[in-house]
């Protein structure tokens, strides 16, 4: 049985400290109100309540993303890694309407059994003027998230401005909210207050370009603009929709001083009409953010794995090894699937010169339909997209030195993550995909 990755630990650890502090927020409550007398259906509202409370207070934190994204916070980052943010989220997130959902159940109970009508009880300001609606906003940001998985994200983008309203009743509804989360609440507060002068920084399109599938914007690069390689940022285009703001990967090495460069592939309505501007368009950035990526840093011994446009955090990463007299890396192995070969497009020449400059090191494997061969690249080139991981690990396993500790890192759709996640786990290879 292999032995898990010792983020992995921590990752298991963080999430059974969560799953214990949840418990004891609710047995806690539970046997305050069992104390008082109080009938099994209001011991569970209160006890939902607390799940509420705590989870409300969490499901800020993981987007902290400026503090995530600083050096100050790499040692709470190594705790808690930073592909696992938006995971926790999701969590906290589906708890807390888990725990609404008991909640309402509980008080509709309570009420049915106290014999008064339902009209009394909508009567009431914790069940008409507050509950009803928190009741309804939270569906709509549960439905909201679906868009996420489509590609309508400015539906997912735009629902989630009813956290707003969702919060602010909340502390209407229940005063001891407020007590619970003000410290979370005003730390991501005072993370959006920074990000709002950040965001106010003008950018112009200075050049763009139309591939089979994808767009490269290149913008002028705002005064103060400091990242890293496979960092994002969010872009908002006025002249598009001045509420829309929509993540993306920088793909120019750091070292590039005059511009910044995204490679932007055209899925909505929103990509279709960034596809459209002219130059010379005023484009808003917010950022620049940490992604898991970041870490390719930090092993000598790498292999990527890109599907599509995932591509794009790892292009950053291969223009900045340009950069560099000296390579300190044992492996560098680059899987990129795509369903149509041209959008290999004008990448492969990048990747050309990394594989000429360090041939014992870097490894490419280009694999994808619709086109032969590119001839600029003396490397595998599989017309098909699917792979056996389990054996190509054990391959790349067999020829590991077995005193280097090996990272995976992906971006791409959530199947292939954990059909990655899976073939991993019989090595020593831990794994990071890439989640905005």
């Amino acid at each position: 049985m292999p032995r898990p990755s010792l983020k992995n630990k921590r990752k298991l650890i963080v999430l059974s400290l969560y799953v214990l502090a949840t418990l004891l927020a609710c047995v806690l409550a539970w046997q305050r109100y069992a104390a008082l007398g109080a009938p099994l259906p209001v011991r569970l509202a209160r006890a939902s309540a607390a799940g509420i409370y705590l989870n409300g207070a969490l499901v800020l934190l993981p987007m902290l993303r400026l503090l995530l994204s600083r050096r100050a916070a790499r040692r709470l980052v190594g705790v808690l890694p930073l592909h696992f943010a938006i995971e926790a989220h999701v969590i906290t997130g589906t708890a807390l309407a888990a725990f609404s959902a008991v909640h309402v159940a509980a008080y509709a109970a309570i009420f049915a059994g106290s014999g008064r009508p339902l009209a009394d009880w909508l009567r009431t300001r914790a069940a008409f003027e507050t509950g009803v609606a928190l009741t309804l906003l939270l569906a709509l940001l549960a439905a909201g998230t679906a868009f996420r998985r489509s590609r309508r994200f400015e539906g997912f983008y735009l629902s989630h401005f009813l956290a707003v309203p969702f919060l602010a009743l909340c502390f209407w509804h229940a005063p001891h909210f407020a007590a619970w989360t003000a410290l979370p609440l005003s730390a991501y507060l005072a993370d959006r207050f920074i990000r709002f002068f950040w965001m106010t920084r003008p950018a112009t399109l200075a050049a763009i370009e139309n591939g089979a599938d994808d767009t490269v914007l290149v913008l002028t690069r705002p005064e103060g603009f400091e990242y890293e390689a496979g960092d994002y940022a969010f872009l908002c285009v006025p002249a598009i929709s001045r509420l829309e703001w929509h993540p993306f990967s920088l793909v120019n090495a750091p070292s590039e001083r005059g511009h910044l460069a995204f490679r932007i592939r055209r899925h909505g309505s929103w990509t279709r009409a960034v596809a459209g501007l002219a130059v010379g368009a005023r484009v808003h950035v917010d950022g620049p953010f940490a992604s898991p990526s970041r870490e390719l840093a930090d092993y000598r011994d790498c292999i990527i794995v890109a599907s599509g446009i995932g591509i794009t955090p790892f292009i950053s990463f291969f223009n900045d090894l340009l950069e560099r007299p000296a390579l300190d890396y044992r492996r560098i192995v680059l899987y990129w699937l795509e369903r149509d070969a041209r959008n290999f497009g004008d990448v492969l020449p990048l990747l050309a010169r990394v594989r000429a400059r360090w041939p014992d090191v870097v490894q490419l494997h280009l694999l994808g339909g619709g086109a032969s061969a590119p001839e600029s690249l003396d490397q595998p080139f599989v017309a098909r997209r699917r792979i056996d991981w389990p054996a190509e690990f054990r391959a790349l396993d067999a020829a590991n030195a077995r005193d280097t500790p090996v990272k995976v890192f992906f971006c791409g759709n959530r199947r292939m993550s954990e059909e990655l996640r899976k073939a991993c786990a019989p090595y020593r290879f831990s794994f990071r995909t890439e989640s905005f």
